[in-house]
């Protein structure tokens, strides 16, 4: 049994054009303020806010348009089981960790976490607080399909 769950929630998209239209005219009302603020008052400090709510706002318009995450593009998180390993990348910044099933030492599965320990020492320890109820029950299924079809060795 295979397992996939991609970590980053994709975003919800605007559907509507007039919303989008909305969305971007409010974006350039506010820089057109601010740049008009800045220019009367002749303060540099008005410039920097200018510069942070535009990269902010040409950020939300990215995750708004294409549905995706802004960290998407650095990289991904996800939690991948198969029939002969345990993948594991919590965060965009973090390092994959893989476990295969054959050099499997200890799994523990509790209610809130699994945590995986390998011959080597390595220990995979994933935490179920932030998932939804339907990825930890995803999760819990595979690696109990997995022990019933013999890939996962107990004892």
């Amino acid at each position: 049994m295979e397992f996939y769950q991609d970590l980053l929630k994709p975003t919800k998209k605007i559907k509507s054009k007039l919303g989008l239209f909305l969305l971007l005219a409010l974006l350039v009302i506010m820089i057109a303020a601010q740049v008009f603020i800045s220019v009367k008052s002749g303060m540099v400090t008005n410039w920097f806010n200018i510069i942070f709510w535009s990269l902010y706002g040409i950020i939300a318009l990215y995750q708004i348009i294409t549905g995706k995450r802004i960290d998407s593009l650095f990289g991904k998180a996800y939690i991948q089981i198969t029939d002969k390993a345990l993948k594991l990348k919590p965060s965009v910044l973090k390092k994959e960790q893989l476990i295969y099933w054959k050099n499997l030492s200890h799994l523990s599965m509790k209610p809130t976490f699994i945590k995986v320990t390998g011959q080597d020492g390595n220990t995979i320890s994933l935490d179920f607080k932030n998932f939804e109820y339907q990825v930890v029950q995803g999760l819990k299924d595979a690696v109990k399909a997995l022990i019933d079809e013999g890939k996962i060795k107990t004892e």
